[in-house]
């Protein structure tokens, strides 16, 4: 739980979660040296929870290449060099980029690009 369960902090969650909320992010740019990527998406919270975000990048090439260099004496970089390239694998090709819909199907639950991943 991000609140603790206190009386005031219980009444702030459901508070929250009243009416079904609703949050939206409209289609965000992050442009570096290393990638330039796009992010879209929308969720509902309640007693079904939805949610679907649509990520573009226009490679993955130089962000592998710079955590391999640093991997080496960067230990956390080598964990994030493996995570960005079962990422690039998962990814479709659309318009010379490459593409993730995601979708929260349940609790530890999400499809990507049709494929589902799940907590065992």
């Amino acid at each position: 739980h991000f609140l603790p369960v206190t009386p005031s902090g219980r009444f702030v969650r459901e508070t929250l979660l009243a009416g079904r909320p609703r949050v939206r992010i409209n289609q965000t740019r992050l442009s570096t040296p290393l990638i330039d990527a796009t992010f879209e998406g929308e969720a509902e919270f309640g007693g079904q929870t939805h949610a679907h975000a649509h990520v573009t990048t226009d490679d993955l090439d130089k962000l592998l290449q710079a955590l391999a260099e640093i991997a080496p004496s960067e230990p956390r970089a080598q964990q994030l060099l493996y995570v960005a390239t079962f990422a690039r694998g998962l990814a479709r090709r659309q318009d010379g980029r490459l593409v993730w819909d995601i979708d929260y199907v349940a609790p530890g639950a999400l499809r990507v690009n049709g494929q589902l991943f799940s907590q065992p």
